[in-house]
C-alpha cells in the first residue's frame, strides 16, 4: 500500500464477535494454506473492532511440514498476549501437526483454540490428551467469506465469553429414553476418519457431532463414514447430532446418507443443528455439557470436569514416578507478523 493511502474498508463486520476480553488474535495455519486475501479481510476486520491480530509466517508460506506448523501453534500458545487462537483454515495436513505438537505446552495455559473442518483432528486429539478450550467454530478464512448471520456471530460470542446459550429444537431421528448429556466431540467425518486409534478420545458419554463437505457423492461418503465407525467412535457415544451432509448428490441422497449413519449406531441420534460448511454455522464448546431431551431440545449447561485420560505411553517408557528432573523448557521462539501492514510491507520488498 502507497504511503498516505487510506486503507480500505473491511467488507465484513466482524465488530460484534469477539468479547471485550479477548484483546489480542493469534491466526496460525495448522492445515492447508488459505487464500492470502481471505485472510487480509479477516484481519482488516477485527484490527477495525479494535483487536490485536498477529498472524503467524505459515499463515503467508505453508511449512514443510506438520512439525514446522506445530512449532508455530506453541509459540502462539506460549505468546502471554494471546486470548484466541483462531485456525485459518481447514483443507489436509492438520493430523501431522497434531502428532508433532508438545502437550505439555499446550496444557500449561488455557487458550480458546477455534477452526473446524480438518482442524477437527486437532479439537478432538486435544480432549484426547487433556488441553482445555478447543472451539469448533468459524475460521479466518470463513469469517471473510461465508455470509454469517448475526445468530451465529452472537453464538460464536457467547461461547468465547462463557455466557448463556439458547436452546435448538433439534429432529429426532431415533429418540433416547431419558434426556442424555454430555459434552461435545466429533465434526468433519473424512478428517476424523483418518485419525489413528491413539489419538481418538474416549467417546464414553460424548454426543458427537458429524458433518460432511463437498467433493464426496453418497457411496463415497459412506465408505468415509465407516472407516470412521470401524475404528470405535461410536460404540460409547450418548448420542449423535446429524449436522450439514454437504455431499455432491441430490437431496434424497443427502436424507439417505442421514438414514445410513442412523441405522449403523445404536445410540440416540438427531438432526438439525447448523453446523459444517455452511453460512451461520453454530459454535460449539468441547469443554461445555449440552443436554439433548426424548423430543429434542438441546439446551447448555457448565462446564464441569470429567476424568481426563492420561496422554499415550510409547512402548518402553518408564511410567513410574522415578524420573531425572526436567530443566524448565525454554519457550519456542517463531516470528509473528504483529500487525497486517508488517506483513503487506514485508511482502511488498
Amino acid at each position: 500500500e502507497g504511503e498516505g493511502e487510506e486503507e480500505p474498508e473491511p467488507k465484513v463486520d466482524l465488530s460484534a464477535l469477539l468479547p471485550d476480553g479477548i484483546k489480542c488474535v493469534s491466526i496460525v495455519a495448522p492445515s492447508s494454506q488459505p487464500n492470502s486475501n481471505d485472510v487480509v479481510e479477516c484481519v482488516r476486520s477485527l484490527e477495525k473492532a479494535g483487536k490485536t491480530v498477529k498472524v503467524y509466517p505459515g499463515v503467508w508460506k505453508r511449512p514443510d511440514g506438520g512439525a514446522d506448523r506445530a512449532r508455530e501453534i506453541e509459540a502462539a500458545w506460549q505468546d502471554p498476549e494471546t486470548d484466541l487462537i483462531l485456525c485459518a483454515r481447514g483443507g489436509t495436513g492438520s493430523f501431522d501437526t497434531l502428532k508433532a505438537l508438545d502437550f505439555e505446552i499446550l496444557k500449561a495455559r488455557d487458550v480458546p483454540f477455534m477452526g473446524f473442518s480438518n482442524i477437527s483432528t486437532l479439537l478432538n486429539g486435544f480432549v484426547k490428551m487433556g488441553v482445555k478450550r478447543p472451539i469448533a467454530g468459524p475460521l479466518a478464512s470463513t469469517l471473510a467469506t461465508y455470509p454469517h448471520t448475526e445468530a451465529s456471530i452472537r453464538r460464536a460470542h457467547a461461547v468465547l465469553a462463557k455466557e448463556d446459550l439458547p436452546s435448538t429444537q433439534l429432529e429426532v431421528r431415533r429418540a433416547p429414553s431419558a434426556a442424555v448429556t454430555g459434552k461435545p466431540l466429533g465434526g468433519h467425518v473424512p478428517s476424523l476418519a483418518s485419525m489413528t486409534a491413539e489419538w481418538i478420545p474416549d467417546t464414553a458419554g460424548r454426543i458427537l457431532f458429524l458433518e460432511f463437505n463437498g467433493g464426496r457423492n453418497y457411496s463415497e461418503a459412506v465408505s468415509v463414514f465407516d472407516t470412521m465407525a470401524s475404528r470405535g467412535w461410536f460404540g460409547k457415544a450418548a448420542a449423535v447430532v446429524l449436522c450439514d451432509m454437504g455431499i455432491t448428490g441430490t437431496a434424497t441422497e443427502k436424507e439417505n446418507l442421514r438414514k445410513y449413519i442412523t441405522d449403523s449406531v445404536t445410540c440416540p441420534v438427531f438432526s438439525g443443528y447448523t453446523f459444517g460448511h455452511v453460512p451461520g454455522l453454530l459454535t460449539l464448546d468441547f469443554g461445555r455439557n449440552l443436554t439433548i431431551t426424548p423430543a429434542g431440545e438441546l439446551s447448555w449447561g457448565d462446564f464441569s470436569e470429567t476424568p481426563v485420560e492420561p496422554p499415550p505411553v510409547e512402548p518402553g517408557e518408564d511410567e513410574g514416578d522415578d524420573e531425572e528432573p526436567q530443566e524448565p523448557q525454554t519457550p519456542v521462539v517463531v516470528a509473528a507478523y504483529k500487525t497486517l501492514n508488517a506483513y503487506l510491507d514485508t511482502d511488498a520488498e
